[in-house]
């Protein structure tokens, strides 16, 4: 654990009013029990359930430092987290690596530990969209409702992502090489050239895009460049990744759509690369009583450069009368 990394509430990565903490994990599957995630908590304005944002591939808690503040001023929540999944950010592998049903037992343990006892609305982005689906299908009990911004959910049939992002992905996925070529992607390439590159891919012109929280990023990415799983946890996320979007664990994900009984919420950027919207259309399409927004010229993490605008729908949605 990198010694610059504030071990309490006080100093670190400038947050606004959020602060860093680390969570020894207390409940859900023993495989996850004792293990530390590192997080980032906003107190809210008011008393209603707690708040958990789930980032994406290659994410961090730094995927929500736009939207998180506004959501603890705005809706009636307790409390705003954002966690570092496992591999990713600053929180170790839990057993199991960085796959998909990983996460969602690391997921369950976080929730069960910092809101015990509660019901939780769940933002998942991305693969982490996924996670959050796939553990409210596995633990309705623990949900309130459930909000997916561009889901990395099945993809439809001849619909993939752009040529850049599909060369990345299949670098990643390639047998004995992945590995390899991952780790010189990741430690020899300038850490801001890196988070210029990864703005750009989710369509966000970085010499336009005001981020008071670029530095944090930065350094975050300077930090994993020392970390010897990163690589290993990125390939291991990307394959079990595309597994759950174009493979066999697909249907694994159209089941707990089928089975889902919460409030659910899409949003979606017109300009994805990653995910395309007709993947969400697919979604909205066999699960008509979920709610869908699309956002104009957004790409995949619009909570970063419409962070206002995606406050806004999940205020709206959580006020609006709810479906039983």
């Amino acid at each position: 654990m990198p010694t610059a990394v504030p071990q309490t509430d006080a100093g670190g990565w400038p947050l606004g009013d959020g602060a860093h903490r680390w969570v020894t994990l207390e409940g859900g599957d023993p495989s996850v029990r004792g293990h530390e995630v590192h997080a980032a908590r906003w107190p809210g304005s008011g008393a209603g359930a707690p708040v958990m944002l789930v980032h994406g591939l290659a994410g961090s808690h730094l995927n929500w430092t736009h939207l998180a503040p506004l959501l603890a001023e705005r809706l009636d929540t307790s409390e705003v987290w954002a966690p570092d999944l496992s591999g990713f950010g600053l929180t170790l592998p839990v057993a199991g690596g960085a796959t998909l049903p990983a996460q969602v037992r690391l997921l369950e343990g976080f929730v069960r530990t910092v809101a015990p006892g509660r019901r939780c609305v769940v933002v998942g982005n991305s693969m982490g969209g996924v996670v959050s689906l796939l553990l409210a299908s596995r633990w309705p009990a623990g949900m309130e409702a459930l909000a997916l911004i561009a889901p990395a959910g099945p993809i439809p049939a001849g619909r993939f992502p752009d040529g850049e992002v599909s060369t990345q992905l299949a670098v990643a996925a390639t047998p004995v090489a992945g590995p390899v070529l991952t780790a010189r992607w990741l430690h020899h390439r300038d850490p801001a050239a890196h988070v210029d590159s990864m703005l750009r891919l989710c369509s966000i012109d970085p010499a336009t895009f005001p981020d008071p929280h670029r530095q944090a990023r930065i350094e975050l990415m300077e930090a994993r460049r020392a970390m010897p799983h990163s690589a290993d946890a990125l390939v291991d996320a990307t394959r079990s990744a595309m597994a759950y979007a174009i493979g066999p664990a697909r249907a694994r994900v159209w089941q707990a759509v089928d089975e889902l009984h919460l409030p659910v919420l899409l949003i979606h950027g017109d300009r994805d690369r990653l995910i395309p919207l007709e993947a969400s259309l697919a979604l909205v399409a066999r699960r008509p009583d979920w709610t869908l927004r699309i956002h104009p010229g957004r790409g995949h993490t619009p909570m970063l450069d419409a962070a206002d605008a995606i406050a806004d729908d999940l205020v709206m949605w959580r006020q609006a009368p709810q479906p039983r």
